[in-house]
């Protein structure tokens, strides 16, 4: 009779945990295609029973209609750990954020558009924190207290010269940098945009609203080999509020990099 009802408690454990993580799973999905305005597919998502902490596992973002590719960004892992009593409030409070995107694709399509363009981030040039203001209802509030950002490679395909094959640029940024006090959705998108194509000589592609980036910038630090180094809040850098702000700071900023590396090994 006890063998059963453990038996019969730990099946009703593991019944709940699953549909659990399946309503997560779908609100997720919900919330990220509200903020990014373009479909978003999550293969797996697990939340900890004991701690809480959230694991997804293949993540994809789809290009809209009028892209001759269908996904725009490869998300391989995504771990979260919140905190609970803050979400209880209806905010999604994280303490730590770990993005893990494989692959970005960027695609000028026949037209001359670009697949960036149609995310709202982008669109919408107003402050992060605006945004979500006059979405509140609609959008959760979000915090984020430690991002840490990896990304492996970026392609620029690009089909607006209609010959046969489009032409195609691959970029291997190898990404893994750590960010803190992250307010809003929109500006960590904004964020990782930015930092994903100032490694890439295809920067000016699309025009990026700056709102909320510069000053989530500052708090920046590299990851190299298990350490950190300062980045933008050590060295006080500027991020320009334009399009052409990607040209000309990345030289300048990854030549800041370069030389705090080459001073660590001196």
């Amino acid at each position: 009779m006890v063998k059963k009802v453990i038996l019969g408690a730990v099946l009703f454990l593991v019944v709940i945990s699953l549909v659990k993580d399946k309503i997560i799973e779908v609100s997720a999905e919900n919330i990220c295609t509200r903020v990014t305005g373009v479909k978003l597919d999550i293969d797996s998502l697990k939340v900890g029973l004991v701690r809480p902490v959230i694991s997804i596992k293949d993540m994809k973002l789809y290009n809209p209609k009028g892209y001759p590719t269908e996904i725009m960004a490869d998300i391989p892992e995504v771990y979260v750990h919140y905190n609970l009593p803050e979400m209880m409030t209806g905010k999604i409070y994280l303490e730590e954020l770990r993005f893990n995107m494989k692959e970005l694709d960027i695609v000028r399509n026949d037209e001359g558009k670009v697949n960036l363009d149609s995310l709202k981030p982008v669109k919408d040039k107003e402050d992060g924190l605006q945004i979500e203001e006059r979405n509140k209802g609609k959008i959760p509030e979000m915090y984020i207290g430690t991002l840490y950002l990896q990304a492996g490679d970026v392609y620029y395909r690009d089909y607006s010269q209609k010959s046969e094959q489009p032409t195609v640029n691959k970029f291997e940024i190898n990404l893994d940098e750590k960010y803190q006090d992250i307010r809003d959705p929109y500006t960590l998108i904004r964020l990782i945009i930015y930092r994903v194509l100032m490694n890439t000589t295809v920067s000016n592609v699309v025009d990026l609203p700056m709102s909320g980036v510069k000053e989530a910038y500052k708090t920046g630090e590299r990851v190299v080999g298990g350490a950190v180094e300062k980045a933008g809040q050590a060295a006080g850098i500027v991020v320009e509020d334009t399009k052409n702000a990607f040209g000309k700071a990345a030289a300048g900023i990854e030549g800041l990099f370069s030389s705090q590396q080459e001073a660590k090994e001196e």
